[in-house]
Parts: structure tokens; sequence; C-alpha cells
């Protein structure tokens, strides 16, 4: 290809790109959020930014510090502006010499991938790109400066996050002139921070709000509360709209029934095929044919006219996740019925993001209700439970009661563990959350909830199992406890049993509850097996690993390694023994591979536990699928190997 060409085919590359930017930002005035950079995850949990870029300069720091990393990750909440960072950003680069690539990653979920090897993630990632990755691709030793803007890792199926991630790190590892830039939600990903330099969009200024407020000659009177206005998206809709709701949900009903013109019917209809999506696909792409089957002819044109809804050949998606996941929320909201944990994983994509959650517990009517459906959440996913409480629709005896199982976790004895829910308490970010977190230990936690509920009678029965006391003597009786219906009373048990001291009725009736019980109630009975290793315990533990049920399977893989770093090195091997037995068996699943991944790196390391491990790391990436897969326990092997910083070694 001679120079002349190739430059002309660079610059209609950088055409499209812009092109599309500006859709982006067609909206006038165009926000102008401030990016801060973290030196880790730690750092952005705690929001703590010495380092912030402000208006112009957001743009110009990304592109330097881009091409000099060559990897970038924003990570921000919902609605924040990260993807008209992007915009900004290709604009910015299109009118120098740099090409900017658009890849959306929600598309990822939309392939026929039989496997998610990253060598085939980043075809596809090639695949999806607009422009054209490919044209620069083919000729490396003249292409001009490319970066990569991989939009939305939150929005695609949660099996594709480690491997897109690590395919966008390949790429910016083969082509030195190409670097990567990735918004995703506020969550902790695992990326060799060596590598990948990590930021977030910081919520709008006070004087930015006022300013776009003023400059797009809106007559309304600027709210007094601005919360909900610091993020980008919604102050966009407040814009749009004649009304503004008084949280997220609100707002978005105000813009499906006031911009829109979607009565309340139709708005049912809608809701429902939306959510109907989620369950067929597991992915923000949906089925046109059968979404306008669902939501109705009329409805699905109006979506698609407004700019709401997108279409391409025989698929369609809503222009912003939100959008999706409110219909699904309100979906949620009016069906008590699907508030199950088969629901909340496909209304979360298999708990990748909580937002429809969230937006649930913003439209359920009464605080008793909400209540309800929190406590449901947690029975799912605890950290899904922390990001749904909303001060004024949840009871504070619900917060408190969550906060604190939250709070409780923070020792345990996998570290990954204890990093998930000491983010999730910061990013709660209340007083009491805040005191939680400062607690010593977990005598000072009761002692916080118990001020806390001072004075109030309900969840007695919470309060009783969760305050036992380390060592206690636990009966039978007790133990049956773990069937209740109050599924926060039945895991504070779960958790305290863990402590306590059994007796030959109390683990007799223990094991019982793992067998024949209902599969929470199973589940909550492995987990309490975890801390109290015997050789019948292990032997109930590998009898589940057969259990019908995903999440009871998942807890005893997580419960066995638990009694081997409990265990001397003799024991040990016995029982990382069943689980090397059942990986050749080809018995492990993917959810008790992402449990077994996460649960082995312990904290205090026992003595020996790296060699202990090693056999069973082995055995894993011998089985493995294919590269990434390996590389995964590689990966593992590698933390479980390094210094134990910060713990003390068990003897």
């Amino acid at each position: 290809m001679g120079e002349n060409k190739a430059a002309e085919i660079w610059d209609q590359m950088r055409s499209v790109a812009r092109e599309k930017a500006l859709r982006i930002l067609s909206h006038e005035p165009v926000f102008r959020p401030q990016l801060a950079w973290c030196q880790g995850y730690d750092e952005l949990f705690q929001s703590a930014f010495p380092d912030v870029s402000a208006d112009k300069m957001v743009e110009v720091d990304i592109l330097n510090r881009a091409f000099e990393a060559g990897r970038i990750i924003i990570s921000a909440e919902a609605g924040s502006g990260k993807t008209w960072t992007l915009a900004r950003l290709a604009l910015k680069a299109s009118d120098s010499e740099i090409i900017p690539v658009w890849v959306p990653l929600r598309d990822l979920p939309a392939t026929s991938a039989a496997s998610v090897d990253p060598d085939y993630i980043m075809r596809e990632l090639v695949n999806l790109s607009d422009p054209p990755l490919k044209s620069v691709l083919k000729f490396p030793g003249h292409a001009p400066r490319t970066i990569v803007l991989a939009d939305g890792l939150n929005e695609t199926s949660r099996e594709y996050i480690g491997p897109a991630l690590r395919a966008l790190d390949e790429l910016a590892r083969r082509y030195p002139f190409l670097s990567v830039v990735v918004t995703d939600r506020l969550a902790r990903r695992t990326v060799n921070s060596n590598r990948w330099l990590l930021s977030t969009v910081l919520p709008l200024q006070q004087e930015e709000i006022q300013r776009v407020w003023v400059a797009s000659h809106k007559v309304a009177v600027l709210p007094a509360d601005l919360g909900l206005l610091t993020r980008p998206f919604f102050l966009d809709r407040a814009l749009k709209s004649e009304h503004m709701g008084a949280s997220g949900a609100a707002t978005l009903e105000v813009f499906y029934r006031g911009v829109l013109g979607i009565a309340d019917d139709a708005l049912e209809k809608v809701s429902f095929a939306a959510m109907h999506e989620y369950r067929q696909n597991q992915s923000r792409i949906m089925d046109l044919a059968r979404f306008t089957k669902l939501a109705g002819k009329r409805n699905t044109k109006c979506l698609a006219e407004s700019g709401t809804l997108k279409e391409k050949g025989e698929s369609a998606w809503f222009v912003h996740h939100l959008l999706h996941d409110f219909l699904a929320a309100r979906y949620l909201a009016n069906n008590p019925k699907d508030w199950n944990s088969s629901s909340f994983d496909q209304a979360t994509l298999g708990a990748v993001s909580f937002d429809a959650l969230r937006l649930a517990v913003e439209q359920i009517e009464g605080v008793d209700r909400v209540d309800c459906f929190i406590s449901l959440v947690y029975d799912w996913n605890y950290s899904a439970a922390g990001y749904s409480l909303i001060d004024g629709r949840v009871s504070k005896e619900m917060s408190t009661a969550i906060l604190a199982m939250l709070a409780e976790k923070r020792w345990d004895p996998v570290r990954n563990t204890v990093e998930e829910v000491e983010d999730a308490l910061r990013l709660n970010g209340s007083p009491l959350s805040t005191v939680m977190l400062e607690s010593k230990d977990r005598s000072d936690l009761i002692a916080i909830v118990r001020d806390s509920m001072a004075g109030e009678y309900s969840f007695s029965s919470w309060r009783e199992v969760f305050s036992l006391e380390d060592n206690s003597s636990v009966g039978p009786e007790l133990i049956k406890r773990l069937c209740v219906d109050d599924s926060l009373e039945g895991w504070a048990l779960s958790n305290s049993l863990r402590r306590c001291t059994l007796d030959r009725g109390a683990s007799k009736e223990l094991l019982r509850i793992s067998r024949k019980s209902s599969p929470v109630c199973r589940w909550r009975a492995v987990h309490a097996l975890g801390m109290h290793p015997s050789s019948k315990n292990a032997s109930a533990l590998q009898d589940r690993f057969a259990d019908k049920d995903s999440w009871v399977r998942a807890g005893a893989v997580r419960s066995m390694v638990e009694q081997a770093a409990m265990s001397s090195n003799g024991s040990r091997g016995n029982l990382f023994g069943y689980i090397i037995s059942a990986v050749q068996a080809g018995h492990i699943d993917s959810r008790m591979l992402d449990v077994l991944a996460k649960s082995l790196n312990v904290r205090p390391r026992p003595a020996g536990w790296g060699e202990s491990v090693a056999p069973l790391v082995q055995q894993l990436i011998g089985a493995a699928v294919n590269l990434d897969a390996q590389e995964r326990w590689v990966e593992v092997m590698k933390e479980i190997a390094a210094p134990d910083v910060g713990s003390r070694e068990q003897s």
C-alpha cells in the first residue's frame, strides 16, 4: 500500500470515529466531568484522589498516559459519563494524528463463542471495532498511534470480563503503537497494576451543574438537592424533561412517560419484554423480533424513533444500560413472585452489575416490602444487598443488619471476601458503614450493632444469633434454626456457627441439614462446616460436590479449602486430594472453579500452604480448556507464592 493510500484510509478512520463521538455528544451544552487517577483499587474505593485531571486536560492526560502505559481502566458508577469521556477523547485524538477505534464490549455476548481463549476474544474485538482495527494492524511498522476505546466492560456477560481484559492487554502488548482505554463500573478486577492505570470519573461539581443548567436555557429552577444531578446521565434526562424525579428510577419514569409518552399499560408491556430479554439472552443485546412481539410494535417504534432503542439487523439494544435496567427493575418491583435468585441473576447478567436491583428498591412501595426484597437479595448475593441499600427506602434495622453482616466478613480467612465486603462498605459511604470499617474486632462490631439498634425490638432473633460469642457451646436446637425463612437470621447463624463449638448432637444435625434440606439451607450448612474440620465433615462436603444446586456445590468447595487451611499437612493433602479427584473426574463446574480460584488465597497463610496447593493447581492447569484458563491458575499460584504482607504465618 502506498503512503498516500494509507494516509487516506487512516484519515477516513478518524472521520468515522469522530462522527460516532459527535453523535454521543450531540446534546448541548457538553458536560465537563473531572477524572481522578488512582494507584490501585484500594485507593479507588477509599476515594483517595491526589491526582485529578480537569476540563480540557482530561483528554490530554488520558492520551499522554495511555501511550505511556498502554492500558487504562476508567472505573465509575453507572451514569457518571464514562462513554461521554471516551467521546471527548475520540474527538481530541481525531484532531491529531491519532486514530481512535471504538469497541462496544456489550456486543461480545452476541457472538457464538465456544471458548473464551484470549486469541479468540481478540479476534472478536477486532471484528467489532469501528472503524475496523484491521486497517492499522496489517501495517504495524507504518501505522500511526491508535487508541482503542473499549466501552462497557460491565455490559458484557460475566464469563467474558476476565478474557476481554486479558485480550485487550495482549493487543497492547503485541502492537506497541496501540493503547487501550476500557470503561467499567465500580468493581475490583484482577489486572496487573504494573501495566494498567486506574482512573475514575468524579461526580459533577456544583459549579458545572449550574453552568450546564443555565447554558441549556432550562426554565425550571435548579433543584436544591443536586445529589442525583452530579451524574451526567441523570442531569441529561433532567434537561430533557419538564419535571425531574426525586430518584434515579423516578427520573427514568418521567422520561418514559413524559418525554416518550408511553402510558401505564404500555410501560408494563415494555418492562416485561425488557426483563424477558435479560432472561433469554443474559445480555444487553436483545432479539428484536421477540422484543417487538412482547413490547408491541407501536412501543418499539416509539423507543427506536426517540433514539432510546438502537437496532441493527435482527438485534436491538438500549442506548444506555440504565434505560434497560430501569425497565427490568420496574418488572421486578411489581412482581414479588419473581423475587428469587434466578431473577436476580438474570437482571444483573450474572451479578455483573447491580443497578437493576437498586432501581427496583427505588420503585417498591412500602418499607416492609423493600426490607423483604433486600433480605431475599442477600440470600443470593451479599454485595448486591449492600449496594441496594438506600436511605429512606430501607428500614434502619435492615440497613444496620446488612452492613453488619458485610462488616463481619472482614475477618474471613479468604482474602477476596475481605476485599469484596470492604469495597461494599466504602461504596455505601454512610456514617454507620464507616464506623463498622473502623471496628477492631467482632466484639467491637457487636457493640456498634447494639448501640445502633438500642430500643428496637425487631430483628431480635437476628441479633441473638449474630451476637453469639466465639467458642460458644451450641446444641442441635440452635442448628435447626439454619432453616428459618428469615434469610438474614439463617445466614447470621451460619456465620456465627463457624466460630462456635458444636456438641455431638449439633454436629449430627448440621450434617443432616447439609444433605436433606432445601438448597439454601444446605448452602448455609456447608458454609458453617468449613471451620469445623473433621473426616466426617470433609466427607459430607465431598458429597455436596455433586449437589443439584450450583451454589451449594460452590460453597462445598470453599469450605473444603477452609478445612485444609485449618488442618495439618497430612490431613491437608487428603482434603486437596478430594478436590483433585473431582477435577480429574470433570465434576468441578465453572462456578466452583471461580470460587476455588478466590478461596485458595487465604489469610493468614498457613505454613507450607504453597507446597500443599501446588498439586491441585497443577491439576487445574492440566484440565484447563484453553491457554487463558491455564494462565488464570498460573496467576493464582503466583499470588499464593507471593510474600504474605500484613499477615502472620500460622505454625
